[in-house]
């Protein structure tokens, strides 16, 4: 296995522990209010969708991401549909609303869920007003229990739910329509929650409670019930869920938007991606072999005499060790200066005085303690050492020559 191969096992392991941590690990419940049809959590309603997808078929019911006055305009051209828009507050710009009139006008159909009718053209054209007790914007309260009631003459008999969602306390002002409604649903005081309003050939249906279509209230016992009673009254139509306002005009549907939207998710991928870039630049150098270092030759003749001399230190053999020295001095002489040591006395150390280039004291004092030496039983370690000296004193002026 080579370098590239451990680098890439090495980052795979480091991705697949990640993802293992991230996927075991507990998840924060997400309350943000969002009644998008493709968030999974509690303000959702991707459980309505699916549930409308299980009851009436996959191919009526659809999701949108396009414009709403360019969709509105497309579906009014077609067959009778209907349009679904859920939100906390009506959020269509007064053109789009224009055009939503227009396409219930033609026939069609629209559901609209907000808690909040205040201004636009629907609500100046039908007469809309919502009204609360409380501000909550989809709270929940376990030991205060709201009740909703369908008061509608339809396939599903009439049916009281109770919920402890505080936000379905939102309802109509019944005095400001000033078109002909029904009403379908009504809280616990009797106020109306949902009604439909016929508008030219097609009609509105009206909620002010967008919590009943949450997944929260969905996955409750009954909770399906609301929704498959409103949605059974609209024909057989396909329906349109519009995700236009959800998701943002510029954001793209990509599925990994779902990491990107998580801040940790996003914060590890940038920093992965980060050292990958890293690795790549500095990887991606050319790479030369590594120099190899060599050692530059030892003098073995220095290591050989220090190894000699610390042998001779540790016997303490003196005399083998002074008459090796008077051996290699006297073959030194015989053999690099010529001296002939068949002279005798004055004539030997002139010969050796002129040859060697030394003053003749010195040669006389050096050949002196030579024969004095060779001479000797017993050399003991004082009388060496003036020997080894006086023979460094003798190769000192030689090598001057």
């Amino acid at each position: 296995m080579n370098k590239w191969q451990i680098y890439l096992l090495f980052f795979t392991v480091v991705a697949c522990i990640l993802g293992f941590m991230y996927y075991i690990a507990p998840h924060q419940i997400d309350w943000r209010i969002n009644y998008s049809s493709k968030f999974k959590q509690p303000s959702g309603t991707y459980v309505l969708v699916e549930d409308l997808k299980h009851q009436f078929g996959v191919g009526r019911v659809q999701q949108t991401q396009q414009a709403t006055i360019p969709l509105l305009d497309s579906l009014q051209r077609q067959p009778t549909s209907a349009y679904v828009l859920m939100d906390r507050s009506i959020e269509l710009s007064d053109s789009a609303q224009q055009a939503l009139l227009r396409y219930v006008a033609a026939g069609n159909h629209a559901v609209l869920a907000f808690e909040d009718f205040l201004f636009g053209p629907i609500a100046d054209t039908i007469g809309i007003k919502t009204i609360s007790a409380s501000w909550n914007w989809f709270t929940i309260d376990a030991q205060d229990t709201s009740s909703v009631s369908l008061v509608m003459e339809g396939p599903l008999p009439q049916r009281t739910f109770y919920t402890s969602l505080l936000s379905v306390g939102w309802v109509f002002e019944p005095y400001q329509f000033l078109k002909p409604f029904d009403t379908l649903g009504v809280n616990k005081e009797g106020a109306p929650n949902l009604v439909r309003v016929a508008y030219g050939k097609g009609y509105f249906y009206l909620s002010s409670a967008p919590a009943l279509f949450s997944n929260y209230h969905m996955v409750h016992p009954g909770g399906n019930y609301y929704s498959a009673a409103l949605f059974s009254l609209i024909p057989t139509v396909p329906l349109y869920f519009d995700e236009y306002y959800h998701t943002g005009i510029m954001q793209s549907p990509n599925e990994f938007r779902a990491v990107l939207d998580n801040p940790a998710l996003r914060a590890g991928w940038l920093t992965m991606g980060a050292l990958l870039l890293l690795f790549a630049f500095f990887g991606g150098k050319r790479l030369s072999r590594p120099m190899p270092v060599v050692k530059p030759p030892s003098n073995s003749s220095l290591d050989f005499v220090r190894a000699i001399g610390f042998l001779y230190l540790q016997q303490g053999d003196h005399d083998d060790l002074a008459r090796k020295k008077v051996l290699y001095f006297t073959d030194l002489l015989r053999n690099k200066y010529r001296v002939n040591f068949e002279l005798k006395d004055q004539a030997l150390v002139q010969e050796v005085a002129l040859k060697c280039g030394v003053p003749v004291a010195l040669a006389s004092d050096t050949l002196g303690l030579v024969m004095e030496l060779s001479k000797m039983n017993s050399i003991g370690e004082a009388r060496l050492l003036n020997f080894s000296k006086q023979l460094e004193k003798f190769h000192q002026r030689a090598s001057n020559v």
